[in-house]
C-alpha cells in the first residue's frame, strides 16, 4: 500500500494553477482563492459564509488525520474520538484563529502545530470531553463503505508525526478521487469513471482494458483514450486539491516531495 500511495503522489508536473484546463471539464480561474486563503482571512468580515463553510468543510475532510496522530499518541479509539472532537471544538471556538496570519504557513503544519498543543494541554489540564455529554461536532465514521479502517491502527515504529504526514496523503488522495468521480458524474460519465477508476486508485482492483471495454460496451482503444485523459485530469486535480492547502507563494511541488518523504 505505501509503494501505490507513493506512486500515486509521484505525478508528472504540470504548469499549476495557470494550466487547470481540459476541453472536457473547462477551465479554472487563473488564481483561484484556495480553501486555506479563505480560512486564513476568516477575520476580514467579507464573505464570512464562505470562510465559516471552508472551515467547517476541513474540518469534516481532515478529521483522520487529527485522529491518527492522536492514536498514533497513544490514546485508545475512545480517548482519540473524544480528543478529536474535542480539537476541532476548539478549533472552531477559537476567537485568535479568525486571525491567522500568512506566517502560519502551509495548512498542514498549521494543524499538527495545534493538535500537538492541543493534546498537551488535554494531558496538563486532565480534561476530557465527557462521552455523550454533548452533541460532536462531526461524524467519525472509522470503517468506509466496504468496512476497511479509514485509520490503520498505530504502529510502535511509526512516531505521531510521522502518522500525521501519512495520513495527510492519504486524505489528499482520496479527495482527489471525490472531487473526480463527482465531474465525471455532472458529465453523466460516472460509470466510465467508476470502471476506470482501478488506473488512478491505490486502492482499486486491477483489470484489463478488454474487461473495461467488455462491461463499457466500447473498444480497447477507446478505453485506452479515456483512462490517458482520467489520469492528465487526475494530476491536475491532485494539484490544485494540494494547492488549496497551501498560501500564496508556497510551493505545491515542495509540498508534493514533503508527502511522498512520509513514505520513505
Amino acid at each position: 500500500m505505501p509503494e501505490k500511495i507513493r506512486e500515486a503522489l509521484a505525478t508528472p508536473a504540470t504548469n499549476g494553477y495557470g494550466s487547470l484546463m481540459t476541453p472536457e471539464f473547462g477551465a479554472r480561474e487563473q488564481f483561484p482563492q484556495t480553501r486555506w486563503t479563505l480560512v486564513a482571512r476568516a477575520g476580514e468580515g467579507s464573505d464570512s459564509d464562505r470562510q465559516e463553510r471552508a472551515v467547517n468543510e476541513l474540518c469534516t475532510i481532515y478529521w483522520p488525520t487529527i485522529y491518527a496522530f492522536l492514536r498514533s499518541k497513544g490514546h485508545s479509539t475512545t480517548e482519540a474520538e473524544d480528543l478529536t472532537q474535542g480539537f476541532f471544538e476548539d478549533f472552531l471556538g477559537r476567537s485568535h484563529f479568525a486571525a491567522a496570519e500568512q506566517g502560519r504557513g502551509k495548512l498542514r503544519s498549521y494543524l499538527l502545530k495545534s493538535v500537538s498543543n492541543f493534546a498537551k494541554r488535554s494531558y496538563r489540564d486532565g480534561s476530557r470531553i465527557k462521552r455523550g455529554g454533548g452533541q460532536p461536532i462531526l461524524s467519525l465514521d472509522l470503517r468506509d463503505e466496504d468496512g476497511q479502517l479509514v485509520v490503520p491502527e498505530p504502529s510502535d515504529d511509526v512516531s505521531p508525526e510521522l502518522a500525521f504526514r501519512r495520513q495527510w496523503a492519504k486524505t489528499v488522495l482520496s479527495e482527489v478521487i471525490k472531487k473526480l468521480r463527482r465531474e465525471y458524474e455532472e458529465k453523466g460519465k460516472v460509470e466510465q469513471f467508476d470502471a476506470l477508476r482501478f488506473t488512478i486508485s491505490v486502492v482499486a482492483e486491477p483489470r484489463t482494458y478488454k474487461e473495461v471495454a467488455t462491461d463499457l460496451g466500447s473498444s480497447e482503444g477507446a478505453v485506452k483514450v479515456a483512462v490517458h485523459s482520467l489520469r492528465e485530469r487526475y494530476q491536475r486535480v491532485l494539484r490544485e486539491t494540494i494547492g488549496d492547502t497551501l498560501l500564496p507563494g508556497e510551493e505545491i511541488d515542495d509540498e508534493l516531495r514533503e508527502l511522498i518523504s512520509a513514505f520513505d
